[in-house]
C-alpha cells in the first residue's frame, strides 16, 4: 500500500497550549481523492484545515504532503506547493 498523499498522523492543535481542539486526529487522502469532515460546530473541523495550511501551529503530530513534512513551513510556501484554506 503506497502513502497517501496528504497525511495527517497523531495532530494535537489549537489556539491555545493548555487547550488542543485537536487531540490525536489522523486522516490519509490519496490523490483525486475527495474527503469531506463533518461535525457539528465546535468540533474542530476549521481547526484542522487552518492547521494544514499553517494558519493554526500543530503542538504535535505530523503533516506529510506527497511524502514530505511539511509541518511548520509558512504558509506562504504551501500556496506554492498546493496547499490553500
Amino acid at each position: 500500500m503506497t502513502a497517501g498523499h496528504l497525511q495527517v498522523t497523531d495532530l494535537v492543535a489549537g489556539y491555545t497550549p493548555d487547550a488542543p481542539i485537536l487531540r490525536g486526529l489522523s486522516l490519509e487522502v490519496d490523490e483525486r481523492e475527495i474527503v469531506t469532515v463533518l461535525g457539528p460546530n465546535g468540533a474542530g473541523k476549521s481547526t484542522l484545515i487552518k492547521t494544514i495550511a499553517g494558519l493554526v501551529p500543530a503542538k504535535s503530530g505530523e503533516i506529510m504532503l506527497r511524502g514530505r513534512s511539511i509541518r511548520g513551513i509558512e504558509t506562504h510556501r504551501l500556496v506554492n506547493a498546493g496547499v490553500a484554506y
